[in-house]
């Protein structure tokens, strides 16, 4: 099984369904101006991280409602900006999204933009400063409000690992069973010898 490394140096190894994919990167950075002339400071995601991720945590195509195609399962703060992985569940060929899946897949879709209701306080050089968010979802876009805000996706194929455990466990519980087989008929051999000895000296 493949271990992913997220941008803050942790790796990551969960035994996903075949052919889910994990997604990890930034949902924001810190210490840049967005393409509005907006900035995030530090601490701004820190209240809503945690009641966010206890919902429904939606990962969505594009910011659209009626295309979530994941779930956010981790978000958190760095001296960079705020990390995040999120799961994609394997989608069928036959669904409308199957399209998006294919092209995060392949890295494609590899941005992030974060939406939710955003606290700004305006400086006199026109800029905003965000100062808190209350999350309410990210969506993997193609064309992001801040560039850096990078995501990299990873298909895990367990399934040959699986069935080569399933093997070995298989292996394992046959010798066991073969082993207590040769021991019950040694016991057997020596029964039918004690046997024939006590009938030969009667």
């Amino acid at each position: 099984m493949d271990l992913i490394v997220s941008p803050t140096g942790k790796a990551h190894a969960d035994a996903l369904e075949t052919g889910d994919i994990e997604v990890t990167g930034w949902a924001i950075r810190f210490g840049g101006v967005d393409r509005e002339g907006d900035y995030f400071v530090k601490g701004a995601l820190a209240a809503g991280i945690d009641t966010f991720l206890a919902g429904s945590a939606p990962l969505l195509i594009q910011h659209s409602p009626n295309k979530q195609i994941g779930k956010v399962v981790e978000m958190e703060e760095h001296d960079e900006g705020v990390s995040f992985r999120a799961i994609i569940p394997a989608i069928p060929a036959s669904s409308p999204l199957f399209h998006q899946f294919k092209l995060i897949q392949r890295g494609m879709v590899a941005n992030t933009s974060i939406g939710g209701h955003f606290r700004k306080a305006a400086q006199r050089d026109g800029r905003k400063r965000i100062e808190s968010v209350d999350i309410v979802e990210l969506s993997l876009t193609a064309t992001p409000m801040d560039p850096r805000t990078t995501a990299i996706a990873e298909m895990r194929i367990v399934e040959d690992a699986v069935l080569a455990e399933k093997a070995l466990v298989e292996r394992e519980l046959l010798d066991t069973v073969l082993h207590d087989l040769d021991v019950i008929e040694m016991r057997l051999m020596v029964g039918e010898i004690k046997l024939a000895t006590r009938r030969r000296y009667r």
